[in-house]
């Protein structure tokens, strides 16, 4: 009796007690799960195995998405908090080295977590050497200390949603001369002509188009004194803060389309709603004729594409 009634004590809920939503938390999370899928896609699902790994080994210590980097975390501890049924050897190509000839398993495992360790260190360099810079080797003791730069994770993400934002608006040829500025930074036109496979006039359109858009810019180098326009040289390049102005300027704006599409088509089929929520109509559907019910389930579909686009343009606007 002692033990339920502490029990009891123990369940009640203090009614001065107030909550709230950890927003920032909730960030934290929703960045993460971004970066491994980003890692997932571009290698395979092991290293994203790896990185969420890492991730969630820090997630304790990073409190906002504004801090700039994570804890240090060794590779030992990434190894034995990697999960059981991760199939990391079957996702990397360990060749036929005097290490493996030595590692086989001898009955007792051990040869088995060799392989497992083995390749779990090289999809930890992998990570490491890739061009994002987003893990990085903090120190060289033992098996090596690791670190995520998520300033540089955050300017991965933006740049890939730029990049899918620019496809879909204008197509994969304005992204690629995107890619080339953003690896090459200030080029003439001619030169973005080259790298980018394209003859001069139709690179030129498309610059101007993406310069209007605020997805490029050009910088005024002149050579002579007077600044004279005809004695000029101009620079393509690329302002990330002007890029993302005008990323959030397009989703905005996409956003405000969307929520008017949904006003409207709710307000096209005001009655036949009002009439699918009446207490007779939902214990009986009989009661719609046949084209009514035709007529909800496309407004249904059509809802529902309407939410999944609205769902997409949020996660842009978090990244």
């Amino acid at each position: 009796g002692a033990q339920e009634a502490a029990a009891a004590d123990n369940d009640a809920v203090d009614d001065k007690q107030c909550f709230r939503v950890y927003f920032d938390r909730l960030d934290v999370f929703l960045r993460n799960k971004q970066v491994v899928n980003y890692f997932a896609d571009k290698y395979n699902e092991a290293a994203g195995v790896v990185l969420k790994t890492v991730l969630r080994l820090t997630e304790a210590q990073t409190r906002t998405c504004r801090d700039r980097m994570s804890e240090r975390v060794t590779a030992n501890q990434i190894m034995q908090n990697i999960p059981a049924d991760a199939r990391l050897e079957e996702a990397v190509d360990m060749g036929d080295s005097v290490f493996m000839q030595g590692a086989m398993d001898d009955g007792d495992g051990s040869g088995a977590r060799a392989r497992r360790g083995r390749a779990a260190f090289a999809l930890l360099e992998l990570l490491r050497t890739d061009a994002s810079g987003v893990l990085s080797r903090a120190d060289d003791r033992g098996s090596g200390v690791y670190r995520v730069n998520f300033e540089r994770a955050a300017a991965v993400l933006r740049d890939q949603c730029v990049d899918t934002l620019i496809v879909e608006r204008y197509g994969s040829v304005h992204a690629r001369i995107v890619r080339v500025l953003r690896d090459q930074q200030k080029l003439d036109e001619k030169t973005v002509s080259h790298l980018a496979m394209l003859p001069m006039d139709q690179c030129r359109e498309r610059l101007h188009e993406l310069s209007l858009a605020g997805f490029v810019a050009t910088v005024e180098i002149p050579r002579t004194a007077d600044r004279n326009p005809s004695r000029m040289f101009y620079l393509w390049h690329v302002d990330p803060h002007r890029q993302v102005c005008a990323a959030l300027r397009l989703v905005f704006q996409t956003l405000s389309n969307v929520i008017q599409r949904s006003t409207a088509e709710t307000a096209a089929r005001a009655a036949l709603l009002d009439k699918s929520r009446r207490d007779d109509v939902v214990a009986d559907p009989s009661l719609l004729a046949p084209s009514e019910r035709r007529e909800l389930r496309t407004a249904c579909s059509i809802r529902q594409r309407l939410d999944v686009a609205a769902l997409r343009l949020d996660r842009m606007l978090l990244l």
